[in-house]
């Protein structure tokens, strides 16, 4: 019983990844997962060349305790850093980062609908 309530917990513990996607301008596109948790989450996405991460520490609460919209942070391998502004019902969001540049951020199926472009002279993966 004991080894029952431990795996148990761990798992309510555990994080639960969900694919995200990052939409800008001109079509740039970031692809990654969030680490959705219930007390904080984060996500990292790229395109190969360019990497963001965020974090938000409020996390997701249960639907009836989480705040309507959910505020975290955004820092980019090319030294940007800005704002994520997260709506946890309708999976999706707006990054706007110090430079002025913004983007949509989604998640769950509305980001596995939003193929990355294709590598010059190929096809995009699927």
């Amino acid at each position: 019983m004991r080894r029952i309530l431990v795996i148990a917990s761990a798992l309510l513990l555990s994080g639960c990844m969900t694919p995200i996607a990052i939409v800008g301008p001109s079509g740039f596109q970031l692809h990654g997962a969030a680490d959705i948790e219930m007390f904080a989450s984060s996500f990292t996405a790229t395109d190969g060349t360019l990497t963001c991460t965020g974090d938000a520490p409020d996390g997701f609460q249960t639907k009836q305790d989480r705040h309507s919209t959910i505020t975290g942070s955004v820092t980019c391998s090319d030294g940007r850093k800005g704002v994520v502004i997260y709506d946890p019902d309708s999976y999706s969001g707006r990054i706007r980062l110090t430079d002025g540049t913004s983007a949509d951020i989604v998640a769950g199926d509305a980001a596995k609908a939003i193929n990355p472009p294709a590598p010059p002279g190929g096809s995009a993966p699927k």
